[in-house]
């Protein structure tokens, strides 16, 4: 089905409408893998619609969560997480199979087995038409309402100012919204958290900028002011897998503390450690204090 969220996905010269997912597909998937956030990454939604669906279903199964099956070379939970990952980030199915090392055959199987939202081969024209829709639908919407992602990202910087929207590929209810005079946009703490465990779980900023809709400098930035791990040499991913973040903040015993000496800041750290003052409010308070006894000397 085609819709306002419906996103575009190009690849050399050819262009695709990735259609989304209507009641039937969700209640399908909900009944065989019983399990709402796997749903909603598989199906490219957010966790509150998929519950939403399950409660206005009368006949719902009980969600007792994914059981792998035990049959050689069943797939994992990662390893769908992945692939609905990937799949809504526009990835080809070539991709997908490579990431996850299963043939092309296994990945297309499966995506058809489990009812993703399949893609539209569209001429140019079509893809045009497609986004000028989207984009003047989102304009004559107030500012009080949350764009999809797919929405968001028809609109230019300047048509964002003001605007709420959801990130793209997160079955958490994060949103970012955009400075009203400036194409800057406010951070609010569960899109810093979300920054911080994708960081952990390897995302490639690129990946994150992108559907975020910021620039890879401010992803960096932000997991710099909430002082996640250097990226060292580490592999970065093109997915997110909510799961390798948190079994990373477990292994390294992390916590994340509010900063006593500056407000609305919050830092990751051992929680072994006593810390309470951010590295970010020390470098502020040492730099503030060079200047200031620059001007004495003065």
């Amino acid at each position: 089905m085609i819709s306002h969220d419906s996103v575009v996905i190009a690849h050399g010269q050819r262009n695709w409408i990735q259609h989304v997912a209507d009641a039937s597909m969700v209640r399908r998937l909900l009944k065989r893998v019983r399990d709402i956030d796997l749903v909603a990454t598989l199906l490219g939604l957010r966790t509150l619609a998929v519950a939403a669906h399950l409660d206005a279903w009368p006949e719902a199964p009980i969600m007792s969560g994914y059981a792998q099956p035990k049959d050689k070379g069943s797939w994992s939970h990662r390893e769908l997480t992945i692939l609905g990952q990937m799949w809504h980030a526009g990835e080809l199915t070539k991709t997908i199979a490579k990431t996850l090392r299963r043939s092309r055959s296994s990945v297309s199987a499966k995506r058809r087995a489990f009812g993703l939202p399949c893609r539209q081969q569209c001429s140019k024209a079509m893809v045009v038409a497609h986004l000028n829709e989207v984009r003047e639908a989102a304009l004559v919407l107030g500012n009080d309402t949350v764009l999809s992602w797919a929405q968001a990202s028809t609109l230019s910087a300047v048509e964002r100012r003001g605007r709420t929207w959801y990130l793209r590929n997160t079955i958490s209810q994060a949103t970012l919204t955009a400075m009203e005079k400036s194409n800057k946009v406010h951070w609010n703490d569960a899109a810093r958290i979300e920054v911080a465990h994708r960081y952990f779980a390897r995302q490639a900023h690129r990946m994150i900028a992108a559907e975020f809709l910021v620039s890879p400098h401010a992803v960096r930035s932000h997991a710099s002011f909430e002082e996640c791990s250097p990226e060292g040499t580490r592999t970065r991913t093109r997915y997110y897998v909510m799961a390798d973040a948190l079994s990373y903040i477990a292994e390294h015993k992390l916590v994340r503390r509010k900063c006593t000496a500056m407000d609305n800041a919050h830092f990751w750290t051992e929680r072994r450690s006593g810390r309470r003052i951010s590295k970010r409010f020390k470098a502020t308070a040492a730099a503030r204090g060079s200047a200031d006894a620059y001007a004495l000397a003065a």
